[in-house]
C-alpha cells in the first residue's frame, strides 16, 4: 500500500614385625597406640571429614537449588502477572539452579558419599582387622565406626544435592511456566480493553480508546497477510502506514498514541485479525450512509452519545473546552497518548469508552458505496485534535474520506462483531 567432584584417597600403612615376645607385646600395643590409632586417627577422621565434606557440599546444592526454585517461583508469579520479560528471567534463573547449583550439588554429595565417605569405611575397617591382630581391636573399631560414619554423612550428602537438584529442577519448570504465563499475558491482556455496552438492539463492545501506535506495530512485525481483504479492498497491496515512526516497527516513541497514516482497509484489517470489526452497524455489517446518527444502528454513534442522550460525549449539549483534546486550532497541542484526557469519556454505562471526540478522527464502516473499491468515501467520527466545537459532535457528518485515503489525522478503534 504504502510504505563444570572430587576424589578423596587414604592410605593406610601398618607394618611392623615382632623379634621378642617383649617386642611383641610392645608391638601389639604399639598396635593398639599406633595401628588402632592410626585407624580411628587418620582413617576414620579422614571419611568422617571427607563424609561431612559431602554432606556439606550437598547441602549447598540443596540451598542454591532451593535458591532456583525460588527464583522459578517468582518467575511465575511475575509471568502470572502477565509479565513476559519477569517470567523469562524466572524460567533463566531456574534453569540455572537446575543445571548449576542443583546438578552440581547432586554431583558434590554423591562424590562425598562414593569417594569420601566409602574411603573412610575402607580405611577404617582396615584399621579394625590390622590393629586387631597386633594386639586390640577396639581402636581399629573405633576407625571403622568412624569411616561408617563418614560414610554416612556422604550419602546424606548425596541425599542432599540430590534434593538440590530436585529443587533446581522444580525451579527450571516453574521459571518455564512463569515465561509461557507472562508470554500469554503480553499477547492476550490488552492494554485496550474492549468496553461492553447497551444498545437497544442487545450489547456490544467497543475498544475504550484509538488502537495504538504499539499496537498497531505489533501486528505489523506478525507480517499479516493481504490475502482474504474484502473486494473493495482488492488494491490494497500492504497494511504499512504510508508513514511511519522512527524505527517502525520496533517502535518505542509514542507507542500509546493513537496509529494514523492508515487507510479504511487497514484499519478493517486489523480488527479483523484481533477476531473484531471496524464499528459498524450494531447486530453486523456497514452502516447505512443515510444512519450515522442513528444510536439504534451505528456502534460508534450510539456509545459517543451514550444511547442517543448526548451531543458530546463527555454529556450535555454543549461543548467544554479541554475536556478532550479538540480546539487547538494553533496547532499549540496536537495528537496525544489515547486516553491521556481522564475526563473525555461517554457517561453512564458508556463511561469506560474514551477519546471519542477529538485527538484524531476514526474510520467508520459506512461508505457511500458497498462496491465501490477505493474511491468510495467513508465517514470519518468524532474531530480530530484541531476541530472546533461543531465539528467535535457526535452527530458531525460532514467528514469522508475516500478508502485508500490516509492521513496523521484519521485512526480508527474497532468493535465486536
Amino acid at each position: 500500500m504504502k510504505t563444570g567432584a572430587a576424589l578423596l584417597l587414604v592410605t593406610l600403612a601398618i607394618g611392623c614385625a615382632p623379634e621378642t615376645p617383649e617386642a611383641s607385646g610392645r608391638a601389639g600395643s604399639a598396635g593398639q597406640s599406633s595401628a588402632g590409632s592410626a585407624g580411628k586417627s587418620s582413617a576414620g577422621q579422614a571419611g568422617a571429614s571427607a563424609g561431612q565434606a559431602g554432606a556439606s557440599a550437598g547441602q549447598a546444592g540443596a540451598s542454591a537449588g532451593q535458591a532456583g526454585a525460588s527464583a522459578g517461583q517468582a518467575g511465575a508469579s511475575a509471568g502470572t502477572a502477565g509479565q513476559a520479560g519477569a517470567g523469562q528471567a524466572g524460567a533463566s534463573a531456574g534453569t540455572a539452579g537446575q543445571a548449576g547449583a542443583g546438578q552440581a550439588g547432586a554431583s558434590a554429595g554423591s562424590a562425598g558419599q562414593a569417594g569420601a565417605g566409602q574411603a573412610g569405611a575402607s580405611a577404617g575397617t582396615a584399621g579394625q582387622p590390622s590393629a586387631g591382630t597386633a594386639g586390640q581391636s577396639s581402636a581399629g573399631q573405633a576407625g571403622a565406626s568412624a569411616g561408617q560414619a563418614g560414610a554416612s554423612a556422604g550419602q546424606a550428602g548425596a541425599s542432599a544435592g540430590q534434593a538440590g537438584a530436585s529443587a533446581g529442577q522444580a525451579g527450571a519448570s516453574a521459571g518455564q511456566a512463569g515465561a509461557s504465563a507472562g508470554q500469554a499475558g503480553s499477547a492476550g491482556a490488552s492494554a485496550n480493553p474492549a468496553v461492553t455496552v447497551p444498545s437497544s438492539k442487545g450489547s456490544y463492545s467497543i475498544d475504550a480508546h484509538e488502537v495504538t501506535v504499539g499496537e498497531y506495530a505489533d501486528w505489523i512485525k506478525t507480517s499479516p497477510s493481504v490475502i482474504g481483504q474484502p473486494p473493495v479492498c482488492s488494491w490494497n497491496t500492504d497494511f504499512q502506514p504510508s508513514t511511519v515512526p522512527t524505527g517502525w516497527p520496533d517502535v518505542t516513541d509514542e507507542r500509546d498514541h493513537p496509529i494514523t497514516y492508515v487507510d479504511w482497509c487497514d484499519a478493517v484489517a486489523y480488527c479483523a485479525a484481533h477476531a473484531r470489526r471496524l464499528c459498524g452497524r450494531i447486530g453486523g455489517g456497514a452502516v447505512d450512509w443515510t444512519k450515522r446518527t442513528d444510536a439504534n444502528e451505528s456502534q460508534w454513534f450510539n456509545a459517543c452519545t451514550s444511547g442517543g442522550t448526548h451531543a458530546y460525549t463527555y454529556g450535555g449539549a454543549s461543548y467544554v473546552p479541554g475536556l478532550c483534546n479538540s480546539g487547538n486550532a494553533d496547532g499549540a497541542q496536537r495528537v496525544t497518548a489515547a486516553q491521556s484526557h481522564p475526563d473525555c469519556h461517554a457517561t453512564e454505562a458508556y463511561s469506560g469508552v474514551y477519546d471519542l471526540s477529538g485527538n484524531v478522527w476514526e474510520w467508520e464502516d459506512a461508505c457511500d458505496s458497498t462496491t465501490k473499491g477505493e474511491d468510495a468515501k467513508c465517514a470519518l467520527r468524532g474531530g480530530a485534535w484541531d476541530n472546533n466545537a461543531s465539528e467535535s459532535r457526535c452527530a458531525e457528518t460532514g467528514f469522508a474520506y475516500s478508502r485508500s485515503n490516509a492521513d496523521g489525522f484519521v485512526g480508527f478503534r474497532c468493535c465486536s462483531l
